[in-house]
């Protein structure tokens, strides 16, 4: 079986900017120029949104990293 060799280079480049409404963004640069945007938001309430039990905020996302 012939395998292709490793691409070279750097991965995933990022950078967090603040919006004028005050949101933070992080942007995702990939090696071949795509761009992709995350906004940060309280992380107990997008564990609720995401279906969590109760309890404390590593717990709820513990329990949702591990049905994954």
């Amino acid at each position: 079986m012939k395998y292709k060799p490793k691409r070279k280079g750097s991965g995933l480049e990022f950078k967090t900017f603040e919006g004028e409404s005050g949101s933070v963004y992080t942007v995702l640069r990939t090696p071949k120029g795509a761009f992709h945007v995350l906004v940060e938001t309280e992380a107990t309430a997008a564990a609720d949104d995401c279906g969590a039990k109760k309890g404390l905020t590593r717990h709820r996302w513990e329990s949702l990293w591990k049905k994954q």
